[in-house]
């Protein structure tokens, strides 16, 4: 159902005419049909007067979209708004609509050869959700059809734009909502993004080390490692040793110069 949904509520009212002008004996031009049709009593242990009073009511509903020369979308509408009817319009219905599924199956496998361009498969499951999405936009899609046709004078204006903003009143909450859980997520998250790099900088840390503990002891590399290691120490004790004597050198500088100007001041 999905994209086209609302394309559907659209032709609704031109399926409603039909469904209400259908005959009590309309179904006799199609007896086969309705054969298989009133089977669905046996099957599921209903009563047999009101699956006899829907099948009379489907079959020759269903047999008008044969000769139709309408698009795939006009005959999808088609079963789509029969099984609305069924749930919405019809509360003596009660039991079938414990069914509905498998009422809505049956029917599209009775038509599924003479009706091959409607994609049966995705029309295999009429869930709740959807019938009530579609009462939903059908009952406002009335309201605005019958105000509109009423008059020309608009007089329910108030009222019209009073529906209008009940889905922009739930919308805006909605919106609200997601918005304030997205900004909580992020939050929450924030900690998270910092320990992160902090673990695994560890991690790396951690391993390298292992590594060369491994190398160090249990490889041939260890020579290396050690011819290595002494060549470190070397250049650091020379590095110490230079700036040892340089330290002295200032030192003895130092001393010259102090020693110096002790002299000149003990000569004046």
């Amino acid at each position: 159902m999905g994209e086209t949904m609302y394309e559907f509520v659209e032709k609704f009212p031109e399926m409603e005419n039909r469904i209400r002008g259908i005959s009590a004996r309309s179904y006799m031009n199609s007896l086969s049909e309705y054969s298989k049709c009133i089977a669905f009593n046996g099957s599921h242990n209903m009563e047999h007067a009101k699956v006899d009073e829907i099948c009379k009511k489907a079959i020759p509903y269903f047999s008008d979209v044969l000769y139709s020369t309408h698009n795939n979308l006009f005959k999808e509408a088609y079963f789509k708004y029969f099984f609305y009817w069924v749930y919405y319009e019809r509360s003596d219905y009660k039991k079938i609509r414990n069914v509905i599924n498998d009422f809505y199956k049956l029917l599209l496998d009775i038509y599924k050869h003479q009706l091959p361009d409607l994609n049966h498969n995705n029309n295999g499951t009429f869930i709740n959700v959807e019938l009530e999405e579609l009462n939903n936009i059908y009952s406002v899609y009335k309201c605005y059809n019958n105000i509109e046709f009423m008059d020309g004078t608009n007089r329910d204006g108030v009222f019209c734009k009073a529906v209008l903003d009940i889905p922009k009143k739930y919308k805006t909450q909605i919106f609200t909502e997601i918005k304030e859980n997205s900004t909580s997520q992020i939050v929450s998250y924030c900690p998270n993004n910092i320990a992160f790099p902090i673990i695994i900088t560890i991690l790396l840390v951690f391993t390298i080390s292992f590594i060369a503990f491994i190398m160090y002891k249990f490889t041939p590399y260890r020579s290396m490692f050690s011819n290595g290691i002494n060549n470190i120490r070397k250049k650091r004790n020379n590095i110490e040793n230079e700036w040892n004597v340089f330290q002295l050198s200032e030192i003895s500088n130092n001393v010259l110069s102090d020693s110096r100007y002790n002299v000149l001041y003990n000569s004046e």
